[in-house]
Order: structure tokens, then sequence, then C-alpha cells
């Protein structure tokens, strides 16, 4: 009743799909208008404006006593690796890909990230994957999976948390800096 189109996504179907043990007090909406931040019932919507080729990727579920628009698990890793901030950030990232990998559909995920049509998204989530594959706590990407988004990685590189410290080791395979100490990007995984 709020807007239409949309779907949940982020934070709120991270959670809703159990990525993350944080609740969020904001409930995350994707959609293709713009809207601004609505309080309704004591519940806040954030409304995520999304340009019309980043808007797939949903289906009906059953949430919140009624039946909603909410992205895939998919859907939901992908756009939260194009805008960590609605999902808690890339210690957040972290967890939810180490909780979901081995869950969800390899090849959709790889072709959901490659359709977004950002650069940064394809190189932030083949860091990560890569990073945990090397910890031991996930399993690689096949190589045709990997090989389909390196052939997706811009010639820019970019910081895995812009809003840190300007310094950090390079991935020549992502072109990423890895400005995040392994403690605080390994800080929200249940080591066991």
């Amino acid at each position: 009743a709020l807007i239409e189109p949309y779907y949940f996504s982020y934070y709120t179907a991270n959670s809703y799909y159990g990525l993350t043990t944080q609740m969020p007090f904001t409930l995350f909406i994707a959609t293709p208008k713009k809207k601004p931040k609505v309080e309704w019932q004591s519940v806040a919507f954030q409304f995520v404006t999304l340009s019309e080729r980043k808007f797939f990727g949903y289906r009906i579920e059953r949430a919140f006593d009624a039946e909603v628009y909410m992205a895939e698990p998919e859907k939901a890793i992908v756009d939260s690796f194009d805008k960590p901030r609605y999902a808690g950030g890339v210690e957040q990232l972290a967890r939810i890909t180490w909780r979901c990998l081995a869950r969800v559909d390899a090849a959709k995920l790889v072709d959901y990230s490659v359709r977004m049509g950002s650069q940064s998204l394809v190189q932030r989530l083949g860091f990560v994957i890569d990073y945990l594959s090397n910890e031991g706590l996930v399993q690689p990407l096949s190589a045709d999976l990997k090989s389909k988004l390196l052939k997706s990685v811009g010639n820019a590189p970019i910081y895995l948390d812009s809003k840190r410290a300007k310094t950090g080791l390079f991935s020549k395979d992502w072109r990423v800096i890895d400005n995040v100490p392994r403690d605080q990007l390994l800080s929200e995984i249940e080591i066991r």
C-alpha cells in the first residue's frame, strides 16, 4: 500500500532468509520510484531507488502477516553488495556470503551480479567469495562462474569499504584494495 512496484530487500530480505542475526528496525524496500522514508505504526520504511534495469529478481513470500514481494535470496545478496550501507556494511556482507553461498543457486547469483551492470558490485562480491574461500569458510566458485564474474571486473580499483582508511592490500584479480582488517571483516562470522 505504500508504493508500487516494490520488493523488500537488503537487511530486510537478509533477515527474512536467516542470512543475518540482526533484526533491522527499518524495513528496506527497493523500488524504481523516489519516495522519502515513511514511519507507520512505529515501523520505519526506507525506500531505495533502483534503476529499471536493476529492478528484478523478486517473488511473493508470506511475511509480516501478509503476502509481499520479497527479493529472491540471490537478489537480496546482489542488492546488498550493490548498496552495502543498506545491508549493515562490509562485515555483514562477509557474514551473508558465509551463511548463504552453499544454500543459493551460485549460477543465478553470478548471473544476477553481472546483470546489475555494476563493476564495483562484481568486484566486491568476487573478492569476498575468494577471501572466504581462502580462509576455508566457503567453497570456491566453479572456474566457469568465477571466469564470468572476472569478465565484468572494471579497470578502476575500488576499496572494499569506501568509508575506511585508503590503504590496504591490492587484489589484482578483483581490483579491490582490501582496507578492512581480517578480524573486523570476519567479526560477524561464528567460526567453529
